[in-house]
C-alpha cells in the first residue's frame, strides 16, 4: 500500500491514543515550553507558584496552557479547593510531556552511541546490507518477529540487525528519516509518505478470562451481556491501540463497561486477569505464541478485529532492498495465514 501525497500536509492528524499529533507534524504553534509550563502547573499545583518556577509572568503561563488546550480542543486543566489539577486529557499529555523532558535530557546528555551514520550500518562490498535497525510496535509480542527474523537471515545471509521496541507512528517516521530501516506496525500507523508497507497478518480479536472462574462460551448470546457487568481490564488511553479495542468492545457488548482498570503493559494486563480484576480483549499479536499465561484462559472471537490494526511489514520506498523485502513479507503472509487457530482457544 502506497500512501497518497497528501498525507504529509501540515493539516494531517493522527492519534496517539487519544490526543491528535498535528502538535507533533506542523500545523500548530506549540514548542518545548508549552509543555514544560503544563509540568510545572501539575508539579506545583498552582498557577503562581508554577510562574515562579518557570521564570514566567502568571499571564504569560496562563496563555501558553490555553495555547495548548486550544490546539487539543479541551481543557487540560480544572480548579478545584487543594488547587490547581488536572482534567482527564491532562494527564494523558502530562504523559507524553514527561517522556519528552527524559528524552529530551538524554538528547543532550548524549546516549554513548558510536555516531555512526545509517550508510556505515548498512554498507558492505557486495552490495549486501550488514545491519538493519527494526522497529517494532512496542505492544506486539516478541514471539511474533521471530519468523520475521528467521525469514530475513535466509534472504541476507550473514544478516546482523538491531531491535528496539516504540510507539508505532514514531517507527514510521524514522523509516523515512532513514533511522530504521524496516518496521513491524499497525496498518493504521503505516501511512506515512515514502514509506511502503505490505500486510503480514489479518488481526483478530482474543478475550482475556482468569481460569478460576467458569468457562465462557463467546458464541452464547448471553455472553456480552454478562461481560458488559464485570470490570474491565485495558490500556491506558496513551496508547494507540486503546481505540481499537474499546470500538470493538462497544460494538460487541453493545456498550461499554462502567468499571475499567487501566495499564500500560501487556503482561501487566494478563496479571491483572489472571488475579482475578476483571476481564480483557486485545489484538492476536499482542498474545502472540504465548502459552496460556499462568491464571488466564485466552478465546479467538469469531468477529474481525479492525482492519487498521492489521499488522504490516514497512520499508522505505527507496530502499535498495525493497523487492526482497517484498518477497519475505509475501512469504509471511502466507506463514502467519497458516497460523491462524481454527478453534475457539487459542492456546
Amino acid at each position: 500500500m502506497r500512501s497518497s501525497p497528501g498525507d504529509k500536509s501540515p493539516n494531517r492528524t493522527t492519534h496517539y491514543g487519544g490526543w491528535s499529533s498535528r502538535i507533533l507534524t506542523g500545523g500548530n504553534k506549540m514548542d518545548w515550553m508549552d509543555l514544560h509550563s503544563l509540568l510545572a502547573v501539575a508539579r506545583e499545583k498552582s498557577i503562581t507558584r508554577a510562574s515562579v518556577r518557570v521564570h514566567l509572568t502568571q499571564s504569560t503561563l496562563t496563555t501558553r496552557i490555553r495555547k495548548l488546550e486550544d490546539e487539543l480542543g479541551a481543557k487540560l486543566l480544572v480548579r478545584s479547593p487543594s488547587g490547581v489539577r488536572l482534567t482527564d486529557l491532562g494527564s494523558r499529555v502530562l504523559y507524553h510531556a514527561i517522556r519528552a523532558k527524559r528524552e529530551m535530557g538524554a538528547m543532550l546528555a548524549g546516549t554513548g552511541e558510536s555516531g555512526e551514520s545509517a550508510e556505515s550500518r548498512q554498507a558492505s562490498t557486495d552490495g549486501m546490507p550488514t545491519a538493519f535497525k527494526i522497529g517494532a510496535a512496542s505492544l506486539i509480542s516478541p514471539a511474533f518477529l521471530d519468523p520475521l527474523l528467521r525469514e530475513l537471515r535466509l534472504a541476507f545471509p550473514g544478516f546482523r540487525y538491531d531491535l528496539m521496541a516504540e510507539q508505532p507512528e514514531l517507527i514510521a517516521e524514522s523509516i523515512v528519516l532513514d533511522d530504521v530501516q524496516l518496521g513491524v506496525v499497525p496498518r493504521s500507523s503505516a501511512a506515512v509518505q515514502g514509506v511502503l508497507s505490505v500486510p503480514l497478518y489479518e488481526e483478530e480479536m482474543v478475550l482475556v478470562i482468569p481460569s478460576g472462574g467458569p468457562p465462557l462460551a463467546p458464541d452464547d448470546p448471553k455472553t456480552p451481556r454478562e461481560l458488559l457487568g464485570r470490570t474491565f481490564v485495558t490500556f491506558y488511553e496513551c496508547v494507540s491501540v486503546r481505540t481499537s479495542i474499546d470500538a470493538f468492545v462497544a460494538a460487541w457488548l453493545g456498550g461499554m463497561p462502567e468499571d475499567i482498570r487501566r495499564t500500560n503493559d501487556v503482561g501487566y494486563l494478563l496479571r491483572m486477569v489472571a488475579s482475578g480484576t476483571g476481564f480483557a480483549i486485545v489484538p492476536r499479536s499482542l498474545v502472540y505464541g504465548l502459552e496460556t499465561p499462568p491464571g488466564c484462559r485466552l478465546y479467538r472471537l469469531s468477529r474481525p478485529g479492525s482492519p487498521e490494526q492489521d499488522v504490516c511489514l514497512v520499508y522505505a520506498e527507496a530502499s535498495p532492498y525493497a523487492a526482497r523485502l517484498r518477497a519475505v513479507a509475501e512469504r509471511l503472509t502466507v506463514r502467519y495465514r497458516s497460523d491462524r487457530t481454527p478453534a475457539a482457544a487459542v492456546n
